[in-house]
């Protein structure tokens, strides 16, 4: 089902717009990429729906906990999209060494960025979420969820940089795999340790966080025998050049700090976000968790299609066609849209059902419930604002993305601050992805259109 719906919608735009090629080839590029993102995913949705079956602070710890996780793993995911980019453009050149020179040196950075951050995650957190959080049981539940989540903190670092390689390649077919066996051992191993099975104890909040981490590594595990059973280091001459080198290194960099910057801006300010709801009661902290693990969940799909366009639009300018950027961007805007309406109708017309996915108490269902009026149309503007920022990422203006989304999250923090001052609802707290979105619409567009992406080189 997953594949007919996106598929019947190449298919009859492509018969209008006479891109089907491309919108075809985007499809094979996103799809692989969503059902990675559905494998990720699956992984917030079960610790929010084994913890929705725990108690209310675990289900609002557990989202507060999981974003800030998240921010910590940011640069890994920055030198993915980086390494993503840089790989697409030399196959587009026809350059395969360089594209292996490129995937050493991030694996290099990889490895020194992850024991800093393990690092800065044993002496900066506590103090950070003891100045943030007001509840001493939510205080708790965080830190309990974050010191056993850390256990695969560089495996998850290495599972961006791998998946960063094989996206660049447009052969991402393995992340199906990966996907399958991510989503099916944190499930069973969520029921075992959340709950507990014959003589393994419950252990609540720790449980779904040793499940997580667990089920990482294994995904890391099939990743890299992946590599070498496809045989990639020696296409790619792979492990050759592990040494850092200061031309590709400041190449790489010079392309993923921004992205990194990006990325962070956007996760500090949702941070701030539930920081700031957790002061409204642990039943709106709740709330918002559940609606921030839909609203995720239903931006796959953009997530899957954006990543394919930074794919297609680095290739289409190696290889000499930057003519063909914007017809194929706005296609494969097109066939999102589309498609994110087909997907948010279920949330629309049975919301209850949905959201008891996510929780039993029927407390936080009605508060959750809501919030759809706003979200859902954050969810339809994401699913073309999305598309036009990685297409604007898929040239090499990374740099540009950085400022529009440094400059997204000051209006979007200074927006909840006279909010939360004014003594706002949960509803108008959450009207700040309006603004988001918005931006994240209007800059990249007249970026784009602008035509001085074309004097970039990489």
């Amino acid at each position: 089902m997953i594949q007919s719906i996106p598929a019947v919608l190449v298919q009859l735009l492509g018969r209008r717009f006479r891109v089907r090629s491309s919108g075809q080839e985007a499809f094979r590029i996103a799809l692989p990429i969503m059902l990675g993102a559905v494998g990720e995913q699956v992984v917030g949705l079960l610790d929010t729906a084994f913890m929705g079956r725990v108690g209310v602070v675990e289900l609002g710890a557990v989202g507060l906990a999981s974003i800030w996780y998240f921010m910590l793993l940011i640069v890994g995911l920055g030198l993915g999209s980086g390494l993503q980019i840089l790989v697409a453009r030399r196959l587009g050149e026809k350059d395969t060494p360089a594209a292996g020179r490129a995937f050493d040196q991030t694996l290099s950075l990889t490895l020194v960025i992850g024991a800093v951050m393990y690092l800065l995650h044993w002496t900066l957190t506590p103090m950070l979420f003891r100045y943030f959080t007001q509840s001493d049981a939510i205080y708790t539940a965080c830190m309990t969820y974050l010191n056993y989540r850390s256990l695969d903190l560089i495996f998850v670092l290495q599972i961006f940089l791998l998946e960063g390689f094989y996206n660049g390649l447009g052969k991402n077919r393995i992340v199906v795999y990966t996907t399958i066996i991510l989503a099916t051992s944190n499930a069973l191993l969520n029921f075992v340790l959340v709950f507990g099975l014959g003589s393994i104890p419950a252990m609540g909040i720790a449980g779904v966080a040793i499940a997580s981490a667990a089920a990482h590594v294994l995904s890391w595990a099939v990743l890299w025998g992946h590599l070498f059973y496809k045989k990639y280091p020696k296409a790619f001459e792979l492990f050759r050049t592990l040494r850092l080198r200061r031309t590709t290194t400041l190449r790489l960099l010079n392309l993923s700090a921004p992205i990194i910057l990006q990325y962070l801006s956007g996760m500090v300010a949702f941070f701030v976000f539930l920081s700031l709801i957790e002061k409204m009661g642990e039943t709106a902290l709740a709330a918002s968790n559940v609606m921030k693990a839909a609203y995720l969940f239903f931006m796959i799909p953009t997530w899957g299609f954006g990543s394919a366009t930074s794919t297609l639009v680095s290739r289409r300018i190696g290889e000499g066609r930057k003519n063909s950027v914007w017809p194929t961007l706005w296609y494969v805007a097109q066939v999102n849209f589309l498609l994110m309406l087909v997907l948010t109708s279920s949330l629309v017309l049975f919301p209850r059902q949905v959201l008891g996915i996510f929780t039993t108490n029927a407390q936080v269902i009605s508060a959750t419930l809501d919030l759809l009026w706003v979200t859902v149309p954050a969810l339809w503007g994401y699913a073309l604002s999305g598309i036009l920022l990685n297409a604007l990422i898929g040239t090499g203006a990374s740099r540009w993305t950085m400022y529009i989304e440094m400059l997204n999250a000051c209006l979007y923090i200074g927006y909840l601050f006279v909010a939360i001052h004014f003594g706002a609802s949960l509803q108008t707290m959450w009207m700040s992805e309006w603004i988001y979105v918005t931006m994240l619409a209007v800059l990249p567009f007249v970026l784009l259109k602008s035509g001085r992406w074309r004097r970039i080189e990489l």
